[in-house]
């Protein structure tokens, strides 16, 4: 709508002024000196007021640039703190992980920051603010690109990032729930099948032993678990894990043997991928830290080579001036 407005605020002025000129014209071809300034003022009124109109439309387009720009690096340091925060509470994370005594499920602090916001700017905009208005040096002018496109991709990333890491927790917890159920659910139809082949009438001696080892492990499961205050601790599923495969390599295989070999199998996959996603999960959390680490830091640098430059002003002629003299200036 703005646009409009201003394209057809342009055809006026240019009508306008086309129209006043005409008057000149006539003016000129009569001859006559009164006629000829009375011609001339409104015509420059026309022109100084287009200036004016000019003039004002820069300024609070620089305006808008300085409160971008503003607004851009006021959001930066806002987040710097939540994103160091966000780091610690994975190295915190990958820490108690990798010395956790239980797989399951496990909550993680994950603060949230508003760097996504930046990325709502059209482009175009934040490139005239940082780029193409912003007062540097000359030495300075080829790192404005690099430095714009840098700030640009770690927010989108570190936006990417940090709802990854939102998802992936998820995902890690309904799996650990899901993997819990399974052993649940494996480990309480092979308690019954050992348990009914042991207490079978036309059992064989050898599976009737190897039937009371079973369940004397099991036994010696539940006790161990008790103690633990009912903790399904790692290293007392491994060692159930161990013992149980070293009796199934140890007796001689019948069929009754070989269906609960079956049962007991699918217990030690469940803990086996149980264990496969506690571990990948503290890689990528690793991976992601590595990543955010240095990035932060170097965040830190663009947000401060921002708060040393300022928008140029609309009209810069000082400037060139300047530049002009300590050009023709003798060296010395």
């Amino acid at each position: 709508m703005s646009y409009l407005c201003s394209n057809k605020y342009k055809c006026l002025m240019e009508h306008q002024i086309t129209q006043k000129l005409e008057e000149i014209k006539v003016a000129i071809e009569n001859s006559d000196n009164n006629s000829f300034i009375t011609v001339w003022m409104p015509i420059i009124v026309v022109l100084v007021g287009a200036f004016i109109a000019y003039a004002v439309s820069q300024i609070e387009k620089n305006r808008q640039r300085k409160n971008l720009k503003h607004t851009i690096v006021l959001w930066i340091l806002e987040s710097i703190q939540p994103i160091e925060a966000f780091i610690c509470s994975l190295q915190g994370f990958v820490h108690a992980s990798q010395t956790a005594s239980v797989l399951e499920s496990k909550r993680l602090h994950i603060p949230t920051f508003d760097l996504q916001r930046i990325n709502e700017f059209p482009i175009d905009k934040m490139s005239d603010a940082l780029v193409a208005r912003l007062k540097v040096g000359k030495n300075e002018k080829r790192t404005l690109i690099p430095i714009f496109y840098d700030l640009y991709d770690f927010t989108k990333n570190i936006t990417n990032t940090h709802s990854q890491i939102i998802e992936a927790h998820s995902d890690y917890n309904r799996k650990m729930d899901y993997l819990s159920r399974e052993w649940d659910e494996h480990f309480a139809e092979f308690s019954y099948q050992t348990k009914a082949y042991l207490l079978s009438q036309d059992a064989t001696d050898s599976e009737r032993q190897f039937f009371n080892q079973v369940q004397s492990y099991i036994l010696n499961l539940w006790n161990q678990i008790a103690e633990a205050g009912g903790i399904f601790r790692r290293d007392i599923l491994q060692d159930f894990i161990h013992r149980m495969s070293d009796a199934y390599t140890q007796t001689v295989p019948t069929q009754r043997i070989i269906e609960t070999n079956k049962g007991f199998n699918r217990i030690r996959v469940v803990v086996h991928n149980m264990e496969g996603l506690h571990s990948d999960m503290i890689k990528n959390y690793q991976t992601i830290i590595g990543i955010l680490s240095p990035s932060r830091d170097h965040l830190s640098g663009i947000v401060s080579f921002y708060e040393q430059h300022k928008i140029k002003c609309i009209f810069s002629l000082s400037n060139k001036v300047t530049q002009t003299r300590a050009r023709n200036s003798p060296a010395g």
